[in-house]
């Protein structure tokens, strides 16, 4: 019996990623348990559910973690406590999928002094200080637990990029394997029962909703090409997404959105910019796509943008489909397309997060490059059931 321990609410990211590694596990002949973490525990720390996981995961007898601290619990402490408790209750074969690795965080002064530069507050510079390490010393806590149980069994961690696999090793001692997030191909053979018209030059943007995504720069500067005559003015941008269902706007109009107080200041500006931009252009916006439909049109689309703001991570699923299958990609110059960069054959045309006129040059470039970048040959979807298989260990 194998598990999959993961949340596997289709709207998520995560949840949609987890189900084809269950599918594709029961598709090699594998009885498979999708043990899943409900929204109860995120909100209350549910005994009953935390229960009932342990149970499943102890009636298993290879077991996959999709680690992402957020999941288990209400707070990063409870998260890292029910993490333990699981650590001890896996079975002799274990691997575990680490989404995110927390940095080592800076110094007080080094926090004060880089702080400063940009205008924020002392106090909240030391706020964010001892956010910084505590959150560190909870990820410590946790990878201690496996170092320890990985003493007694065999556990595989799997990281993302080389520089998650670096940092683990660094900050926690941990070793890993690199294997970025991969999908399965057979996602954009639906093709032909899809009626999506993109017969025009065609710029796509996908996922849900958020200010970090920096959507309204590909809008802005998709508007700037057709007004310049430099594309054709039946060009098309494609937006598929909608809010994320755990956004505190989902499912409300507009109007009764803004009048949540206090509203989103940030989202409301994005939208705001989203709005402006969009007049006079030709828009195609697709809402509650399957994952089957948005990896189509992904394939559909000339030019598929990834505009998305700085965060600090490392990895993506919609940078990963876009990599897999589109015909031609911009990325936004982040550590998240230097990470990928490393993983690929090929260049990844970049452009800068704040400037329209360089996504402009970016989308162009990407529609005329002749070489795609995509993933090396040995990163594969197969790899990574190959490894929660335990058929090896390394790529």
């Amino acid at each position: 019996m194998y598990g999959i321990l993961s949340t596997f609410d289709v709207l998520c990211g995560n949840a949609t990623y987890s189900n084809f590694l269950a599918l594709s596990l029961e598709q090699r002949g594998h009885r498979v348990r999708k043990i899943s973490l409900l929204t109860e525990l995120q909100k209350n720390d549910s005994k009953v559910v935390q229960k009932s996981v342990l149970e499943e995961v102890g009636r298993c007898k290879i077991i996959n973690i999709q680690l992402e601290l957020g999941l288990y619990g209400s707070s990063p402490h409870r998260s890292a406590k029910f993490i333990k408790k699981i650590l001890k209750a896996c079975p002799e074969k274990t691997t575990i999928t680490v989404h995110r690795v927390e940095k080592r965080p800076d110094s007080i002064l080094r926090k004060i002094k880089k702080n400063f530069l940009s205008g924020t507050s002392f106090a909240k510079t030391v706020q964010l200080a001892i956010k910084d390490v505590y959150l560190f010393k909870v990820y410590k806590g946790i990878y201690s637990e496996i170092r320890r149980q990985a003493s007694k069994k065999n556990i595989v961690i799997i990281a993302h990029t080389y520089m998650d696999q670096k940092k683990l090793l660094r900050n926690f001692n941990v070793e890993s394997t690199v294997h970025p997030i991969m999908w399965p191909q057979h996602l954009v053979g639906q093709q032909n029962k899809i009626n999506q018209n993109l017969d025009s030059f065609t710029v796509g943007v996908f996922g849900f909703i958020s200010a970090h995504k920096n959507f309204e720069i590909v809008i802005e500067a998709f508007k700037n090409l057709v007004e310049k005559e430099i594309i054709p003015d039946n060009s098309t941008i494609l937006i598929c997404g909608g809010h994320h269902p755990e956004a505190p706007t989902y499912g409300l109009t507009y109007t009764s959105a803004r009048k949540i107080k206090p509203y989103p200041f940030q989202l409301s500006q994005y939208l705001e910019s989203m709005k402006y931009s969009m007049h006079k252009i030709r828009v195609k916006w697709i809402v509650g796509s399957t994952d089957e439909e948005m990896a189509v049109l992904m394939s559909k689309v000339d030019v598929t943008c990834i505009p998305y703001a700085e965060t600090g991570q490392s990895g993506s699923g919609i940078t990963s489909q876009a990599l897999q299958y589109s015909r031609g990609i911009a990325m936004s110059d982040t550590i998240m397309a230097s990470q990928h960069q490393k993983l690929c054959d090929g260049k990844i045309i970049l452009f800068d997060t704040a400037s329209v006129q360089s996504c402009e040059t970016a989308i162009l470039s990407a529609k005329e490059q002749s070489l795609r970048p995509k993933f090396k040959n040995n990163f594969a979807y197969k790899n990574i059931i190959d490894l929660i298989e335990f058929k090896k260990k390394e790529n």
